[in-house]
């Protein structure tokens, strides 16, 4: 039945058995009587609730008497002989078959709480309706369209899903995961206090949906850390089972929103509401993975949390990307620092055992958007997706091109999974930055042949050969702040690679002086001065292929595209500098055949661009360069702030 009711209470009783006649009770002596009347005057009663309607409702043989403050009064009734007569001003009697289900043979509905179905049916005999109840909402009419009962059943649906990017997860702390658990406790308290009463129905429900989502999201964390099976099949079978609990949370939060909002505090909704939308979130990763053809290579590699994190960040469970996983992968640090963070970045340092030896690593976490703002700074038509960037393997694919042309110029990098985030495992780069805003150089770094013609000259060419590499990469971030080098040997180490492989860059960028949105100065040192011979043999023999086999899986094919259009121009100057003489085959004796004859170093700071890696350190341009028009002065390039 249902109604909007003032008091908290319905009573039921068999009108077959209030119509029989009791015997009469026998007479009091006056005494006794005066003695009652005492009592009755000293002792504490409660005031019964007094009921405007009552009506009489005949079903099965059996006569039932319904008292209530509300004038409006509904009765389900799968018997079509039900009759109910009342004296409320708004009385409804609905019949219904027994597919589809809509209601019970008794049900009361409580505005904002729902559908408060008893123990026991109507047609049953009884004095008085027991609590407490358990609610739920009349079913909506059975829709046209057909109706899925979990969301891998909707093909179409999936297909949005596998498409769509999903940034957000399940994050819930232990901290909020507990609250849940107290709230529980709590309302089941509060029901113990107010025995057969509305309140406590509406109590003891909540109690129950409380401790139901505390122990679906226990759940949920206990088959994250579970490893992804080795193959396809167990992995949709283990994701299944997984999205039918997450639903089973989703739809009692749903139930809530629908029949029981009100019965709720403010903070209580918004904490249910951010708990709806992880859940979503996290039904969407589960189905991604289960769904991903081929995530069996991730298989025993990883768990199902750092599988669902990988798509968050917008990477395919394939070979491509696990096989990038680091030996480290798994293994818990011995000690981990911060080193730091940036806008976008946080980085760590780790330390492992190994054997009797302690191995230390840089982590650095991965990003599902791009937050840097770059595309401001660089000012391009066709920027990286900014909802996808994977910043991860445009490291990792820098690295497969400086393998392509035999340079060791990037610490090893690896991916890895730390504190459940995935991201960059980089050996420690050794070095200083070349140059300061503060100092203007760094010291005790042997630039000058003549203090140090070996170092000196190795500096020139992986300095020269950086420019290479990032040329081939469509670099747009070397600045100052991150290329080490390293002041005994002369090695040179480029790190933080992320802002490179841009769809649109399909051509090198030529040098520019003039500065950016910013104010620092153009990174790009244009198509190199010089090259060395070992940098030339390797570019030549690179093919397409190569390039495609490398950097399938990392990168989107129109980056990849753009990639192959940059080694076609880097092989055509390449052979115009040959043709003219500019190709180094020893760094410390090359001479140039210009008058007078030029070493590899001050070849390069006479002709080379002003944004050429070497000529940007201020402290090297010397009266010797090429001569600069005032407008076209050299500026110190600072580190980015992105």
């Amino acid at each position: 039945m249902k109604g909007k009711l003032d008091h908290h209470e319905v009573t039921a009783l068999d009108s077959s058995k209030v119509d029989k006649k009791l015997p009469e009770p026998p007479k009091e002596s006056r005494r006794a009587k005066i003695w009652k009347g005492f009592k009755d005057f000293v002792s504490i009663k409660s005031t019964p609730p007094r009921y405007q309607y009552n009506a009489n409702v005949q079903v099965g043989g059996q006569n039932f008497q319904v008292y209530t403050n509300s004038p409006n009064l509904n009765v389900w009734s799968n018997n079509s002989n039900t009759v109910v007569t009342s004296n409320t001003p708004h009385t409804h009697l609905q019949h219904f078959q027994a597919q589809p289900f809509q209601g019970n043979p008794f049900q009361l509905q409580v505005p904002g709480l729902g559908v408060l179905q008893l123990q026991q049916p109507l047609q049953f005999p009884q004095t008085r309706f027991s609590f407490p109840p358990v609610y739920q909402h009349p079913l909506a009419p059975q829709p046209a369209k057909p109706v899925f009962t979990h969301i891998y059943q909707d093909e179409a649906v999936c297909k949005q899903i596998d498409q769509s990017r999903v940034t957000e997860r399940f994050h819930m702390s232990e901290d909020q995961v507990g609250q849940l658990e107290t709230l529980s406790k709590r309302e089941l308290g509060r029901s113990e206090r107010f025995p057969n009463t509305l309140d406590s129905a509406v109590a003891k429900r909540k109690s129950f949906d409380f401790q139901r989502l505390n122990n679906i999201v226990k759940e949920h964390q206990g088959k994250l850390a579970e490893k992804l099976p080795t193959d396809d099949a167990s992995i949709k079978e283990q994701g299944k089972k997984m999205i039918d609990s997450l639903e089973e949370g989703m739809q009692r939060i749903d139930t809530i929103f629908k029949t029981g909002i009100h019965y709720f505090p403010e903070n209580e909704v918004e904490m249910l509401k951010d708990m709806r939308q992880q859940l979503n979130s996290e039904r969407s990763l589960v189905l991604q993975v289960l769904r991903q053809d081929g995530a069996s290579a991730a298989g025993e590699k990883l768990d199902w949390k750092s599988a669902t994190e990988f798509k968050r960040l917008g990477y395919d469970l394939t070979h491509d990307v696990t096989r990038h996983l680091s030996e480290y992968h798994g293994k818990e640090a011995k000690t981990e620092e911060a080193l730091g963070s940036g806008k976008a970045h946080t980085v760590t340092k780790l330390s492992f055992e190994d054997g009797d030896e302690t191995v230390d690593k840089v982590f650095k976490s991965e990003d599902a958007v791009d937050t840097s703002h770059f595309k401001e700074h660089t000012d391009k038509a066709k920027y990286l997706d900014t909802q996808r960037p994977r910043f991860a393997a445009r490291n990792l694919a820098s690295q497969s091109l400086q393998d392509t042309l035999g340079l060791k110029l990037l610490p090893k990098t690896e991916l890895t999974v730390h504190n459940g985030k995935v991201g960059l495992l980089m050996d420690v780069a050794k070095g200083k930055q070349p140059f300061t805003a503060k100092d203007g150089i760094a010291k005790d770094i042997p630039f000058d042949p003549k203090e140090n013609p070996k170092v000196a000259a190795e500096i020139a060419k992986n300095l020269n050969s950086a420019e290479w590499l990032d040329c081939f990469c469509g670099q747009q971030d070397r600045n100052a702040g991150n290329y080490l080098i390293n002041p005994e040997t002369g090695q040179v180490t480029l790190v933080d690679n992320d802002h490179s492989f841009y769809p649109g860059q399909t051509s090198i960028d030529h040098s520019e002086v003039k500065t950016g949105a910013s104010g620092w100065l153009s990174p790009w040192p244009g198509p190199p001065t010089l090259i060395d011979r070992d940098v030339l043999n390797k570019l030549n023999a690179t093919t397409v292929d190569d390039i495609t086999a490398k950097l399938t899986g990392l990168l989107q094919p129109e980056e990849i595209e753009a990639t192959i259009s940059r080694l076609e121009e880097l092989k055509e100057h390449a052979e115009l500098l040959e043709e003219q003489g500019l190709v180094v085959d020893d760094w410390e004796t090359w001479q140039s055949k210009t008058q007078p004859p030029l070493s590899a170093t001050d070849y390069i700071r006479r002709h080379g661009s002003q944004s050429a890696y070497l000529n940007a350190i201020p402290a090297l341009r010397t009266t010797e360069s090429a001569p600069q028009t005032e407008s076209r002065k050299p500026q110190p390039r600072t580190p980015s702030s992105l």
